[in-house]
């Protein structure tokens, strides 16, 4: 199974070694910035493709992490087909609490 992972960092958002057999999480794009944002807020990334064309159906995990809290896994299938070289957006169902220090 194929896994991404985006760690967040205290002072700024960082992206961790995303890269899983030819899958990379290319962008954070929300939050924008983990230094200026509070709260309750979503997580959201872009994953790129950079091997061959994954089919619908094709899962793997995506994880994130707030400092050193427990990570945040999610199994994604894919709706449709990924084609090599394009990427599409995931958001995270379980929200980060940007409050915890």
């Amino acid at each position: 199974m194929r896994s991404v992972a985006v760690t967040f960092m205290l002072a700024c958002v960082v992206v961790a070694d995303a890269s899983a057999q030819d899958l990379s999480v290319v962008a954070i794009t929300s939050p924008q910035s983990a230094c200026t944002t509070v709260g309750i807020e979503n997580v959201a990334i872009r994953v790129f493709n950079y091997g061959i064309t994954l089919p619908a159906g094709t899962a793997f995990n995506a994880s994130y992490r707030i400092n050193a809290g427990a990570p945040v896994t999610e199994l994604i299938v894919l709706a449709s087909s990924l084609i090599t070289n394009s990427n599409f957006a995931y958001t995270f169902t379980t929200q980060a609490n940007l409050s915890v220090p």
